[in-house]
């Protein structure tokens, strides 16, 4: 779980980071800025990639 709260809080960093340097714009959604960072940069399914960003941001609910 450790590394889990390890992902999450570099996500959340990058989201930060990426928000105010990135042109693709600030995305006021975490998950869907999320989601498309993970498809792009793993070259995963767009379906795949919905998973893992709900999975690091809220956990399994």
């Amino acid at each position: 779980m450790k590394k889990a709260a390890n992902i999450k809080q570099n996500v959340t960093a990058n989201i930060q980071y990426v928000n105010k340097t990135d042109n693709i714009g600030p995305y006021t959604n975490n998950q869907e800025y999320l989601t498309r960072y993970l498809q792009a940069k793993s070259r995963i399914s767009i379906e795949q990639a919905k998973i893992y960003a709900s999975f690091i941001l809220g956990g399994v609910k």
